[in-house]
């Protein structure tokens, strides 16, 4: 079995980001990877700030390939492409 995992990004910044939840996110993240190995099948960060997409492309290439497969940027409040991608998995 295999998860696909949703992150809103919407309105998030260097410096709005919650450290709390992040961390905490972070660790219940791990948990699961050590649990269940490789169970994440796609990770959708939805609605990435600018600044985020442009360190995403600066990072991409010294990421390995697998993980660089499962993740995914998209917007679907723009975009209908991305939208129908995203609704795929929640309808």
């Amino acid at each position: 079995t295999k998860t696909v995992r949703f992150v809103n990004l919407e309105g998030m910044s260097l410096r709005s980001g919650n450290r709390e939840a992040t961390k905490r996110d972070g660790d219940a993240m791990g948990k699961m990877e050590d649990c269940y190995p490789q169970m994440l099948a796609t990770l959708y960060l939805c609605n990435a700030p600018a600044v985020f997409q442009t360190l995403w492309r600066l990072f991409r290439p010294l990421m390995p390939k697998r993980v660089v497969a499962k993740m995914d940027i998209i917007n679907p409040s723009k975009n209908k492409k991305e939208r129908d991608r995203l609704y795929e998995h929640i309808s």
